[in-house]
């Protein structure tokens, strides 16, 4: 029987491969969304921020940061999110990664790549 060892391994692309912090992209992109407050979620954002790349932070309290990001907002507000395709437009290099038929469509007439990652 072939077993795989139960080890993970993480990347953190941001500001490496990625040009952004994908983080702070989210947390900018809610906040132009109207679903967070600047004043209330900005400030610690960068301070969480700070802290990681200095290495004073656990990956809790990270994590924890960001999903209260996500803790009042409705359910179908999210999905809304997910769903809507203008989001890839605001990417500076979007890539449809797994695509439904209609991203697909548009990737073909953007002419942006598409990646099957299945």
């Amino acid at each position: 029987m072939n077993t795989l060892p139960d080890t993970i391994a993480l990347f953190d692309l941001d500001r490496t491969l990625l040009a952004i912090d994908a983080d702070e992209a989210w947390v900018k992109f809610l906040i132009e969304e109207g679903a967070l407050d600047r004043e209330k979620f900005e400030p610690p954002m960068h301070a969480v921020s700070e802290r990681y790349q200095r290495g004073e932070i656990s990956g809790l309290e990270f994590c924890g940061f960001y999903l209260s990001t996500l803790a009042d907002q409705d359910p179908r507000r999210l999905d809304s999110w997910r769903e809507r395709v203008p989001l890839l437009s605001r990417v500076t290099n979007p890539v449809a990664v797994n695509p439904d038929p209609t991203l697909a469509r548009l990737a073909a007439s953007k002419g942006w790549p598409v990646l099957q990652i299945r």
